[in-house]
């Protein structure tokens, strides 16, 4: 789909957090999954509900159990490099987020990407409800406290990232 690799590197973290669109909001939706894992009674109602926008309930279940099986495999090994973030050469993310968010909870400077060609396709393959626009949070059903969480969350990554 979205053609053969370019080339594969490193990538410092920062520099692919500046090319992410700031008016999305599915890296801190994601982030929050991470966040929720630290507490005592973790509720990970934003996952939910942000992957639920464009998968079923229960895929949305499955994806927040692999996710959570990620955060243990990065607890107890670290990052595997054999497993590259896929990337256009516009830095946008295509394959890998929950990867890339576990990169920012772990703090881990530079991620091994695989680059592939730009698309024009790439915003018809991905819709608003994967990217969670700022505009429509509230009319995904977003509630007011879950929107300001994902500001805070959108906060500290700009603190460090942007």
């Amino acid at each position: 789909v979205y053609g053969d690799i370019q080339e594969e590197k490193n990538i410092p973290l920062q520099e692919l957090m500046i090319h992410q669109n700031p008016e999305y909001y599915w890296i801190e939706a994601r982030y929050s999954a991470a966040l929720e894992h630290t507490k005592e009674h973790p509720d990970y109602h934003i996952y939910r509900k942000a992957i639920a926008l464009h998968t079923s309930p229960r895929t949305a279940e499955y994806r927040l159990q692999k996710m959570l099986e990620l955060i243990r495999r990065f607890e107890s090994s670290g990052y595997n490099p054999q497993y590259p973030i896929l990337i256009d050469d516009q830095y946008r993310i295509i394959d890998g987020l929950h990867r890339v968010v576990l990169c920012i909870w772990n703090e881990i400077e530079e991620i091994p990407c695989r680059i592939v060609k730009a698309s024009q396709n790439y915003e018809l393959l991905l819709d608003d409800r994967n990217f969670l626009p700022e505009e429509k949070l509230e009319k995904y059903g977003f509630t007011a406290e879950e929107i300001e969480r994902l500001h805070e969350y959108r906060r500290m990554m700009e603190n460090k990232y942007r």
